[in-house]
């Protein structure tokens, strides 16, 4: 495993964390190169903890609304690209036509997606009356099942508390859910330990500034205060 040096570390700490933040999912790997032995194992166990709080293995009519809703979400966001995306020839009324015909196709398919989504949500809910663990938020029967309600969008309709999508509210909206972590989280956190730690060892190596470093310091910025204030 390399070698980095304390600032090095630190610098692809913060690059990985904020990756996280931004929704992107860094390399395992990379993770890995940045954590201490102690560290990951540490990791490891928290999400092996996470884990057994949940059933062993994740139901099968989870998994089957899972596979709908990720189809669901592909329709919607081929539908959202073509709405944004301008026409490359001048609009005639044929071309129009067949845009407007398109967009009208791939509405209908996302529809049609989330529809069977919300059905495989609803046999998955009266197949296992625990199904709910494993959401990340708390699920009305009597708005998944009602088709006439406009705001059941794709966003609305919950994720499994596993999900790497952005969309995951886990730990954010089910009080009860707050002891339990995705395994973005459980890396996350195990990163802001490591940067802190990385950090502390950092602020060691530097030992504090004597009275005259002080003042050479604050002469300094006068200094170079002075000097933009005089470019301007």
């Amino acid at each position: 495993m390399p070698k980095f040096s304390l600032h090095t570390k630190l610098s692809r700490i913060q690059k990985l964390i904020a990756e996280f933040e931004q929704g992107n999912t860094p390399q395992a790997r990379d993770v890995a190169l940045v954590l201490s032995t102690q560290q990951r194992a540490e990791m490891d166990e928290a999400w092996r903890q996470q884990k057994a709080q949940r059933a062993p293995i994740k139901p099968a009519a989870l998994k089957a609304y899972e596979q709908q809703l990720t189809l669901a979400a592909m329709w919607q966001g081929r539908l959202e690209r073509h709405i944004v995306t301008p026409p490359m020839l001048p609009i005639t009324a044929y071309l129009w036509d067949d845009r407007m015909s398109k967009q009208a196709t791939l509405q209908s398919k996302a529809d049609a997606a989330l529809q069977s989504a919300k059905q495989a949500l609803v046999q998955a809910m009266h197949a296992d009356a625990n199904m709910e663990d494993w959401l990340d938020r708390a699920v009305v029967m009597e708005h998944i099942e009602d088709t006439t309600l406009q705001y059941m969008t794709l966003e609305y309709m919950p994720r499994c508390i596993t999900s790497r999508s952005k969309s995951n509210l886990a730990n954010t909206i089910r009080p009860h859910l707050r002891n339990k972590q995705s395994i973005r989280e459980i890396k996350m956190a195990a990163l802001r330990g490591a940067l802190a730690e990385v950090q502390r060892e950092i602020d060691l190596l530097q030992p504090p500034l004597t009275a005259d470093e002080q003042q050479q310091q604050s002469a300094k910025l006068k200094h170079l205060l002075a000097r933009m204030k005089s470019v301007r």
